[in-house]
């Protein structure tokens, strides 16, 4: 189950138009690990569809290297941190 503030930083970082698409994509990794999701359940998305694909292939890394649901949480919320503390700039 994640924390509060992991609950508030998803929220508020939902809306930054700042984040690169690489930062974009670490932070769906990091909430899907966070949350505890189904990676196994989750069908494969077409080639045709990048967005998905590269979504999929995000979660799929930290799947595949083991990181745990409090790491990834821990991860996400400094990266959320500094997103939202460099937009207040």
């Amino acid at each position: 189950m994640v924390s509060a503030k992991f609950t508030q930083l998803y929220n508020e970082v939902r809306g930054l138009k700042g984040p690169t698409n690489d930062e974009q994509l670490e932070l769906y990794g990091w909430a899907k690990i966070a949350k505890e999701e189904d990676f196994s359940a989750q069908k494969k998305p077409s080639a045709l569809n990048l967005r998905d694909k590269y979504k999929y292939a995000s979660w799929q890394r930290y799947v595949n290297e083991g990181l745990s649901p409090k790491d990834a949480e821990k991860q996400y919320i400094e990266l959320a941190e500094r997103l939202l503390a460099e937009q207040k700039k």
